[in-house]
């Protein structure tokens, strides 16, 4: 990300409807792990700020790793501790080492040059029976302004993710989208500004503070839309997931 982008994550995500969401919507996903063993040992690869590393201790024991030293200086003012300096595709850990592995907005970022390797590195790093879940932006034609700021370099389609996981030695047991009511209106406003103001100033992300009843409403719907992912694979989204397992 830009720097400032750290920065701006920081201050948001503990409040911010868009991350409030996500933990809502990985928490649906995730719950087939709840009736599994209590302390999993958990690694999030591409931890940024540390927010999900925060969110993930409720399974077990969270580790991050990140490349970009920005993002493990804002994980520790957090006060976590178990943090790496490491790229994704070549992980410091022993083949087996983890239950759960989670890339969050990770292998669109535009310092992985491959997707297939990151993935098959976090394959190799589960134990048997361990998962991974990915969760990324959605939708090729939405990439524009926003990407450039966040550096996602590229954007999946369900079946795409479904094919890389594969690939990587992971059978799919969960995928779909989400940010599903919202995706019109974000549709709108990346295609306006790819399209009509795509050459107007530096890259910026959309994240920005709303009205606080603004905040709670949209996180009223993303509740709805969590409860609704749990029985159901929601169509399209502006973010595409996928839960897989090592066999």
């Amino acid at each position: 990300m830009e720097k400032d982008e750290y920065r701006k994550h920081f201050e948001l995500e503990d409040a911010y409807w868009w991350f409030i969401g996500r933990r809502l919507i990985m928490a649906e996903i995730l719950r087939p792990l709840e009736r599994e063993e209590p302390r999993l040992r958990i690694l999030d690869i591409g931890c940024g700020t540390g927010i999900n590393l925060v969110f993930l201790g409720s399974y077990g024991e969270p580790c991050g790793c990140d490349l970009f030293s920005e993002a493990l200086d804002f994980s520790r003012r957090r006060g976590l501790r178990q943090l790496v300096r490491a790229g994704v595709e070549r992980l410091p850990f022993s083949d087996g080492s983890f239950d759960l592995v989670t890339a969050l907005d990770v292998i669109s970022h535009r310092s992985v040059p491959s997707e297939n390797a990151a993935l098959r590195e976090a394959a190799r790093v589960l134990k048997k029976g361990g998962r991974l879940l990915v969760l990324d932006s959605a939708f090729p034609v939405l990439h524009g302004r926003h990407d450039r700021a966040c550096h996602i370099g590229r954007r999946y389609v369900r079946r795409t993710l479904d094919r890389i996981c594969r690939q990587a030695g992971l059978e799919p047991e969960r995928r779909g989208y989400y940010n599903f009511f919202l995706f019109p209106a974000v549709a709108a406003v990346r295609l306006t500004q790819k399209f009509v103001f795509s050459a107007s100033g530096p890259p910026v992300s959309n994240l920005k503070p709303i009205p606080p009843g603004l905040n709670a409403f949209l996180i009223k719907l993303m509740r709805l839309e969590a409860r609704l992912t749990r029985s159901l694979n929601l169509p399209f989204g502006s973010t595409v997931f996928c839960l897989a397992r090592k066999h």
